[in-house]
């Protein structure tokens, strides 16, 4: 009981050490405040699938980490794809915490001067390099963190996607900070999770993430948006820089919708999709 005690004094005091309050936008040092009312978790147990499926009610979203795009270095799509995820009430997050080994789980953050919505941070996140040359430093910093290289996007070079473990230095935004403060990178980005579902049906937003409703991608410049099913009811697609700010929205009916992005800088952009009865977020590297 004794070592019991000490090893649980040891896990907090780690966990204090690690957190952090901010992240960087734009060379500005952005605050955000743990929230701890949802969780972001990430695992390979099949037996925590069948958990989260008994308990849908406090299940916000769920999927798995199978990423397309990528020219891999250390991993493949096959590989990521036996990692799965989902967001989580914090009851459920004890629950399963308490009974099974899981990869890795962060809680959900907020700003005062940004996000209206919670959002978590996922096991991934993003380095832009300088130039080529600059790998080797992103190689050094990637062992000292234990985290992994996964590759290289394919539409944008020099952009790195990695993935933290249950070994790592610290949970995905320690890292990316960590990373940006050393000065040799372009930036880093991490990759939130917008917590978002319908106020009185929890299921449909579970549905809404996992199928393919709409076909969401860059065309020349272009975020372009195609249902994939008949839209019954008119849809509202905003898009969001990383701060929060809400940079344009509009009404989607079953057209397909194309917006221009070349006016906005490189980085990481949130959109989110809803109709009456559904939402769907995602994300948007320029």
């Amino acid at each position: 009981m004794k070592k019991l005690l000490v090893s649980m004094v040891c896990l907090i005091a780690i966990v204090t050490a690690y957190a952090q309050d901010y992240y960087w936008y734009e060379n500005e040092k952005i605050s955000i405040e743990e929230v701890g009312t949802q969780f972001y978790i990430a695992f390979e147990d099949e037996n925590i699938d069948k958990v989260l499926e008994q308990n849908k009610n406090l299940v916000i979203y769920k999927g798995d980490l199978g990423l397309k795009g990528i020219n891999y270095i250390s991993s493949s799509e096959e590989e990521l794809g036996k990692i799965h995820w989902a967001i989580v009430e914090k009851e459920l997050k004890d629950a399963i915490v308490d009974q099974y080994d899981i990869l890795y789980c962060t809680s959900n953050y907020t700003s005062e001067n940004t996000y209206k919505e919670s959002a978590c941070i996922s096991n991934i996140f993003y380095v832009k390099l300088k130039q080529q040359e600059d790998y080797s430093f992103l190689e050094e910093k990637a062992k000292e963190l234990n985290v992994t290289i996964v590759g290289e996007d394919k539409t944008f070079p020099l952009l790195y996607i990695l993935l933290c473990n249950k070994t790592t230095e610290g949970n995905a935004l320690t890292c990316a900070n960590a990373f940006y403060e050393t000065g040799k990178y372009a930036y880093t980005e991490v990759n939130w999770m917008m917590s978002l579902r319908p106020a009185d049906d929890v299921e449909s937003s579970i549905s809404a993430c996992q199928k393919d409703e709409f076909d969401v991608k860059i065309q020349e410049m272009s975020i372009v948006i195609k249902p994939l099913v008949d839209i019954s009811k008119s849809c509202l697609f905003c898009l969001y820089d990383i701060k929060g700010t809400l940079l344009y929205s509009t009404h989607l009916d079953n057209g397909v919708l194309s917006y221009n992005i070349s006016h906005l800088q490189n980085g990481v952009y949130f959109y989110k999709l809803s109709t009456i009865n559904t939402q769907k977020s995602g994300k948007i590297i320029k």
